[in-house]
């Protein structure tokens, strides 16, 4: 891994980043790019690709289908399937671009990689008609409604091709049809305005006949066979099949990227899976608070007082200032003129710590002193919390993980949510596997949202993970941004093997001790 590589410019990270920003959701696959209509799959490409941007840029395309795509609009196999692409991905990149400005950029740039790559070919005289008319289609499209200007070269050739071989009926109509484009609405316009390209196509092809044969009534030979071969041209468009068509360009892109993931993609990268709020249950909520509300109150007390203590600002002479230390005043005698204060002003926290707790079925086992595990951890966990949250400057979060691979990750309380109003939601019974990998990505990606400088993510865990490749992976990273990873195990060494940073804990009635402890000397530390 690339020491250039931080948890901001992970892949994971960036691609839930542009499924949040663009309203889809987004996976990331093996080695195969795809799109079902619900969710966009993005392959494990490498840290060292050199073009992630058109990574991004077909994340932005499939996202524009996504939203705005109707897939149970029936389009027929053949040249009305063709036509509706091509009309359609203008459509859907218009509506994106209107919708988020700033994806025109990005879909430019994958419009740019996708021509220099060659997965944009030019149209030449050797191609099937139906192919040079739907890449004249495409790139006209492309560039003049879209705005993508790198494809204008591709547009002049194509232009040229299809006046020469395409009547000249066909030329006019179709550039009159085609600026029609810009104002469909929906799927199901697209479609018909494919449908009208496709009729204005076999009425010229009539016109070409009824030419043919006039021509032939007249014994004029030679513009007759000339308007009988257009329109015999003109049906093979009409006619064509996979064979004679160009085919979707992105399906290339998408091809090149699934090559790159399967030699050197990173198999240790997981999806940021979405967390499920807990249930809420305000009775569980008051019994848990009554509690823990004297313990809450005195590591809060405890905790806000050190970091007063240790933002007291302290005070150092100089020769220069405002304000004279009268206590330094004797040293004007001795020649000595640094009598004036000048405060030194302590950092103060701003911290986002996210705390993540264990919450498999192992969870239930009790500890030395009767209670189960589950329940010392939602209380340690519930307690820190609303302890934190009283310090200015210090945003928690918690969330729980647990459960089965579809849904493993559970938010407890989000960054910037008042934890005793989510105190209802710490109810949260233990049950499932141990999914830390992908409760790691999740409170990464949280945690790169907050603006607090300093970050912290604090797993709290009484087996081994599921996954310790994915684990090492996110901590690599998060390690590498400056983000503070630190295990508690609970009755478990797996941590140390872990995590550089880890407590191991004999008894989990030791958590919530352990938990406090730990914020007092990170607080302090960095406050000093």
């Amino acid at each position: 891994m690339s020491k250039k590589r931080t948890i901001y410019s992970a892949l994971p990270i960036v691609a839930a980043a542009y499924g949040e920003k663009l309203g889809v959701k987004v996976a990331i696959g093996n080695d195969e790019a795809y799109t079902d209509g619900k969710t966009i799959v993005v392959p494990n490409i490498p840290d060292d690709y050199p073009h992630m941007d058109a990574v991004w840029g077909y994340l932005a395309h499939e996202a524009a289908h996504v939203r705005f795509t109707d897939f149970g609009v029936e389009r027929r196999r053949g040249l009305h399937t063709e036509l509706s692409n091509v009309l359609e991905d203008c459509r859907i990149e218009r509506a994106m671009m209107e919708l988020f400005p700033g994806t025109s950029q990005t879909l430019n740039e994958v419009a740019r990689y996708m021509a220099q790559a060659g997965h944009y070919e030019h149209v030449t005289d050797k191609e099937a008609p139906a192919s040079i008319l739907t890449g004249f289609c495409l790139y006209w499209l492309q560039t003049k409604a879209v705005g993508q200007s790198v494809l204008q070269p591709y547009l002049d050739s194509a232009t040229s091709v299809f006046e020469r071989v395409f009547p000249q009926g066909v030329v006019v109509r179709l550039n009159a049809l085609l600026r029609k484009a810009v104002n469909t609405k929906s799927t199901a316009e697209v479609t018909s305005l494919a449908d009208q390209i496709i009729k204005m196509i076999e009425e010229e092809k009539e016109k070409e006949e009824q030419k043919s044969q006039n021509g032939q009534d007249s014994n004029n030979q030679q513009n007759a066979g000339g308007n009988s071969d257009a329109a015999k041209m003109l049906q093979q468009v009409l006619n064509a099949g996979a064979g004679d068509l160009r085919g979707d360009a992105h399906d290339a892109l998408k091809a090149e990227l699934n090559r790159v993931a399967q030699d050197k993609g990173d198999s240790s990268y997981m999806t940021v899976r979405s967390a499920v709020d807990t249930q809420n249950n305000p009775a569980v909520g008051k019994s848990l608070v009554g509690n823990v509300k004297s313990t809450t109150s005195k590591i809060r007390t405890q905790l806000y007082g050190l970091v007063q203590a240790s933002q007291r600002v302290a005070h150092r002479n100089q020769r220069l200032g405002k304000r004279v230390d009268a206590r330094k005043l004797h040293r004007v005698v001795m020649g000595d003129t640094r009598v004036f204060l000048n405060p030194e002003a302590k950092k103060r926290p701003n911290t986002a710590v996210h705390i993540l707790v264990d919450m498999s079925s192992s969870m239930v086992y009790k500890a030395a002193n009767g209670k189960e595990r589950q329940d010392i951890a939602r209380e340690a966990s519930l307690a820190i919390s609303m302890a934190l949250e009283a310090i200015p400057d210090v945003n928690p979060a918690v969330t729980f993980f647990g459960g089965n691979r579809n849904q493993p990750v559970f938010s407890v309380v989000k960054h910037g949510d008042t934890v005793q109003n989510r105190a209802g939601r710490f109810g949260f019974k233990a049950t499932g596997g141990t999914p830390m990998a992908e409760a790691m990505w999740y409170a990464a990606f949280e945690l790169t949202k907050t603006r607090e400088e300093r970050k912290m993510l604090i797993v709290v865990t009484d087996g081994q993970p599921q996954s310790a490749p994915a684990c090492r992976s996110v901590i690599d990273l998060c390690e590498r941004s400056d983000v503070e990873v630190i295990g508690i195990g609970v009755e478990t060494t797996a941590v140390s093997g872990l995590f550089q940073k880890n407590i191991v804990i004999d008894d989990a009635a030791a958590l919530q001790r352990t938990l406090f402890r730990l914020m007092e000397r990170s607080l302090t530390a960095f406050a000093a």
